[in-house]
């Protein structure tokens, strides 16, 4: 039996900033949103809350601009699907498509403010849409600092598991530990 856990194969590396400055998350590349006009969306999974992100894709500035959160699975991209989203219609591509959409380019930099703005929708209505993202006005960042931490997938995945398993170690069933074996608390001396 094989107890190891698979790591995705495509993925990109992107750079977001937050509180403590930028850094280059490893993140898995879904597959494509395609619209019956020709405009071609990136999704990729959040390495840390799964949500499914929607990007459009600027290859001039490299950077990713988020237009929605989706709830499609893996399988519906691989099978290339079409779905409706608030009443339109989308064909889905492959992760495999979607890196060749991106020209063999690794490393990208989410649009701070218009990831923002989306999850911040998504957060009040709980439904996937595709929209033109309402940004905050600032300029973009068009290069990522060369001495940018990187956090690989397989690192997410490890810190992940300790925080699930320090969570359960919280739980009320390990909080019975401190019973005695009737299960009524033991009076501590007040003093």
């Amino acid at each position: 039996m094989n107890d190891k856990v698979e790591l995705p194969r495509h993925t990109i590396f992107l750079y977001t900033q937050g509180d403590n400055g930028g850094r280059l998350i490893e993140s898995q590349v879904i597959g494509l949103i395609n619209d019956y006009s020709g405009d071609r969306l990136l999704v990729v999974r959040d390495s840390y809350n799964d949500l499914k992100f929607v990007y459009r894709i600027e290859i001039d500035t490299h950077n990713l601009e988020a237009v929605g959160v989706v709830h499609l699975s893996e399988e519906q991209f691989d099978s290339k699907a079409s779905v409706e989203i608030e009443h339109l219609a989308y064909r889905l591509g492959s992760a495999e498509q979607a890196v060749r959409l991106l020209r063999k380019r690794t490393q990208w930099i989410q649009d701070k403010s218009s990831a923002m703005s989306v999850l911040l929708d998504y957060t009040a209505s709980r439904r996937q849409r595709l929209s033109t993202p309402r940004s905050i006005d600032r300029e973009k960042i068009l290069a990522i600092p060369a001495d940018t931490p990187v956090e690989t997938l397989e690192e997410i995945v490890s810190i992940r598991n300790a925080a699930a398993a320090t969570e359960a170690v919280g739980s009320p069933a390990s909080e019975a530990l401190g019973q005695d074996f009737t299960g009524h608390f033991q009076e501590k001396d007040g003093g």
